[in-house]
């Protein structure tokens, strides 16, 4: 967790543009009732047969974390592209597809897993609870095998 922190301020310390990213990533308040990332129970990451079963037998959420272009390069026929520095401007899109239960599965994934922790970290602070991060594309090629 501390290495995750580490990783992600390096890379929001990169990423110039992801204001919204940085404002999301601050520390909670708990007054208002979030979470931190200590009390949420881990979900396993880089592992494409529970990835497989969130989005297929759960209808879990399958986030493309990366650009526009790169999301035109190919993906899943399930996933929903939302870059990561995008997320929370446009985390009312989560919200729809989850029905607002915090609990629903969600699985992220980037080019090569990065944008992908940052994503899960993302959502982990606003509530989500059962996020996995898929990592990259050949994790993703697993998962979904001759789907794109």
């Amino acid at each position: 967790l501390a290495r995750l922190s580490i990783l992600t301020s390096v890379a929001l310390a990169q990423a110039p543009r992801c204001a919204a990213v940085k404002q999301a990533c601050a520390a909670p308040s708990v007054a208002h009732g979030a979470r931190s990332l200590a009390s949420v129970a881990p979900v396993r990451d880089y592992d494409p047969l529970l990835a497989r079963k969130m989005v297929e037998e759960e209808n879990g959420m399958l986030i493309d974390c990366r650009t526009l272009t790169e999301f035109q390069t190919g993906a899943p026929p399930k996933a929903v592209l939302i870059p990561f520095n995008d997320l929370p401007s446009r985390i009312k899109e989560v919200e729809a597809f989850t029905k607002g239960d915090k609990d629903w599965g969600i699985v992220v994934y980037c080019k090569s897993g990065g944008r992908a922790s940052i994503a899960k970290q993302t959502l982990g602070l606003m509530g989500y609870t059962r996020v996995s991060n898929l990592g990259g594309i050949a994790k993703v090629r697993e998962a979904f095998p001759g789907t794109w």
